[in-house]
């Protein structure tokens, strides 16, 4: 048996609070401190000194970071839409599976899957510990599905 099947992962749904958490977790906050820092050297030059320049000087600096903050936080949250499908391919034979994709291989031998579970959409191979591997059914003819199904049916892992 030789079966090869390629297919995508859909992109993942990241929902509104966890985008925002990301975000924050990404931010360069050291960049609005070197930007803030400025603002508050003049506002205690000016403080002191009472000169009117310095005090817008340092009004207009503390527009910096919020400037900073507000391209960062727009160019983060861009970047964590720009979501794509990942490819993957799977080699299915007598032996096991090889499921590689972009970076990565990884072998299941057939004596490793303890059972298989059948949805509309694809063959969840469980191994021991709780380890599973989705097979997607739509990428696969109804030749190739047939086969696979009567080849584990036959190992009694479906």
């Amino acid at each position: 048996m030789l079966i090869e099947v390629d297919a995508g992962s859909p992109p993942l749904y990241v929902p509104a609070s966890d985008r925002r958490n990301q975000i924050m977790a990404r931010m360069p906050w050291w960049r609005l401190i070197a930007a803030a820092a400025p603002a508050a050297v003049t506002g205690a030059v000016a403080a002191a000194s009472g000169s009117l320049a310095l005090a817008v000087a340092g009004v207009a600096l503390l527009l910096l970071p919020a400037v900073i903050g507000v391209r960062t936080w727009r160019r983060l949250d861009t970047s964590l839409n720009e979501t794509q499908p990942v490819t993957r391919h799977w080699t299915i034979t007598d032996d096991g599976i090889r499921v590689t994709g972009p970076g990565s291989a990884r072998t299941w031998r057939w004596t490793a899957v303890v059972a298989v579970a059948a949805s509309p959409d694809a063959y969840l191979m469980r191994q021991e510990g709780g380890i599973v591997l989705d097979l997607p059914r739509g990428a696969m003819t109804d030749a190739e599905d047939d086969e696979l199904r009567r080849f584990l049916t036959a190992r009694g892992l479906l």
